[in-house]
């Protein structure tokens, strides 16, 4: 879910050059990838005053700008640039990023992302190595050469419109465009027909775990929005920290939906840990690693 960054920081860098000698900054950063990580070749990171940006880009080219996925502020209390914000689809998700500096021109970019369902607790960290750039020299100015008298004036003499018009086009007149054979238009690539596939089950959640980690835009192409039905054991029943009665429903095998159906609602409340249901909803996304349905409707498994 790591998806789609100018972080923003506000006020000014009092505070900050004690660790970072510069008020604006672009570092290319590598990560330090563990264990199941995406694979993300480099993080570009950059802060100008009170504007960051954080574009992470994968081996396949990739970019993903935390912008686009987080709501983000600056850190004003922190001693080192760093930024926070929350997830903007799934408010219970808070992501922090900072930049540490580690020598003269090496620098480290840390982020990490709390989970509000778990008391805030941290459920993913992301450390690389960073090196400044060094700015590029502004390219001397073009000679300006001595703009060449104009026999418009001449034209401006002429009282009749029509005559003044052809004195015009006869001083500029139109550019004849080369002919060239027009281009041929490229038809989209149809949409699959997500009503004919077949439902997905519980036996395709390594594939979609698998493929999401890989290629995010090929699991939106062949898993986001299709239906997923299967019977699974209740593993928790949560509120909502962010939405007014909105409950998420943790089902085993990494399944979850977000509830907030009076109906569906009234059902799960006569649910305990290890009662087994019957779930059917959309595939909507990946968080930590939890298949997220939407639309969910539920009833006794049978």
């Amino acid at each position: 879910m790591l998806r789609r960054f100018i972080l923003a920081a506000t006020g000014s860098f009092c505070c900050i050059t004690a660790t970072v000698a510069k008020d604006s900054m672009s570092l290319k950063c590598t990560p330090q990838a563990g264990p199941g990580e995406n694979h993300t070749a480099r993080i570009d990171v950059g802060f100008d005053g009170d504007r960051f940006s954080i574009i992470h880009v994968g081996e396949n080219g990739e970019r993903v700008d935390r912008a686009d996925q987080y709501a983000i502020r600056a850190k004003r209390e922190s001693p080192t640039p760093a930024w926070e914000g929350l997830n903007k689809r799934r408010r219970y998700l808070t992501m922090v990023g900072k930049i540490i500096r580690t020598g003269e021109h090496s620098y480290d970019y840390v982020e990490q992302l709390f989970d509000a369902r778990e008391g805030g607790a941290k459920v993913y960290e992301t450390r690389a190595r960073c090196l400044a750039e060094a700015s590029d020299p502004k390219p001397a100015p073009a000679p300006v050469e001595a703009p060449a008298k104009s026999a418009a004036p001449a034209c401006q003499t002429i009282a009749g419109a029509h005559e003044r018009l052809d004195c015009y086009d006869k001083l500029f007149p139109p550019a004849r465009a080369a002919a060239s054979e027009p281009e041929a238009v490229k038809q989209p690539a149809p949409e699959p027909d997500r009503n004919a596939a077949p439902n997905l089950t519980d036996a395709d959640l390594d594939a979609i775990r698998s493929t999401y980690e890989k290629n995010q835009a090929r699991f939106v192409r062949d898993f986001a929005g299709r239906t997923f039905e299967a019977s699974l054991q209740v593993d928790r029943i949560t509120r909502s920290r962010t939405e007014k009665n909105r409950f998420d429903l943790s089902l085993e095998r990494g399944v979850s939906c977000g509830i907030d159906d009076p109906q569906v609602v009234s059902f799960i409340t006569n649910l305990n840990k290890g009662d087994k249901v019957r779930v059917r909803g959309l595939v909507d996304d990946i968080a930590n690693g939890n298949v997220e349905l939407t639309k969910c409707a539920l009833s006794a498994a049978g």
